[in-house]
Parts: structure tokens; sequence; C-alpha cells
């Protein structure tokens, strides 16, 4: 036997054992897809959370700045 027949050899018995291990069933399938989702939803309200944050705190600096160089240029 060659190196070359060894090789296919090698590739047709990894691909057997991938089909031979067990799928994970439709419920828990969905299970993951939830639990994934929820997670998602979770990371985009923080964001969202974190963004109104760093707006009202940009409009404060913003006006605290303009009130500063009002007095100091009036």
């Amino acid at each position: 036997m060659n190196a070359e027949e060894r090789a296919r050899r090698a590739e047709y018995l990894r691909a057997a054992m991938m089909n031979a291990a067990p799928q994970p069933s439709c419920e828990k399938r969905l299970e993951w897809l939830e639990a994934d989702s929820a997670d998602r939803r979770t990371a985009i309200l923080k964001l969202e959370r974190e963004v109104k944050r760093l707006i009202n705190g940009g409009t404060i600096l913003a006006g605290l700045v303009g009130l500063l160089l009002g007095r100091v240029f009036l």
C-alpha cells in the first residue's frame, strides 16, 4: 500500500467517522438558537444604553464648553 492509498483510506475513515457522530436533535438546536438570540438581544440593549449615555455626556460637555467660552469672550 503506497502513501496515496493510505491518504485516501485515512480521508475515507475520517469522513465516515464524521457521519457516524450523532446529530443534535431539532429541539436541542432550537434551544441553542434561542439562547444565542437572547444573548444577542442583551448585547444590543447594552450597546444602546451605552450610546445614550455617551450622547448625554457629550451634550452636557458641549454645553459646559459653550458656557465657558461665552464667559471668556463676552
